[in-house]
């Protein structure tokens, strides 16, 4: 009977035993998911912030091609103003050039 009794408490402990190791293993397993979901949160975040980065450096980008872009036109059309005087100053001394030429000509065929 003690050797029935012994036996009896030696497979209750195996039995206690394999449910303790099951719910450790479970454990474990809810761990490693709890651990999972934390690390594609994380990584859900960072590509969120790096992609509100992108978007900065993008639109910052933009903005200073635009103002770049607004710098070189207005130099463009000070310059095409410059042109435009000289051209007209050049244009003067043309006509200057022909009224003294046509003068000249007039004071030597008298």
């Amino acid at each position: 009977e003690k050797q029935q009794q012994s036996q009896l408490e030696f497979s209750q402990l195996i039995s206690l035993t394999k449910i303790q190791a099951e719910d450790k293993e479970m454990e474990a397993q809810d761990y490693v998911e709890a651990m999972k979901k934390a690390q594609e949160q994380e990584i859900l975040k960072l590509e969120k912030r790096h992609m509100q980065e992108i978007h900065r450096l993008k639109e910052e980008q933009s903005n200073s091609l635009r103002h770049e872009r607004d710098g070189l036109m207005e130099k463009e059309k000070f310059w095409a103003e410059q042109v435009g005087n000289e051209k007209k100053k050049v244009d003067n001394l043309h006509r200057d050039i022909e009224k003294l030429n046509d003068e000249l000509h007039e004071e030597r065929t008298r």
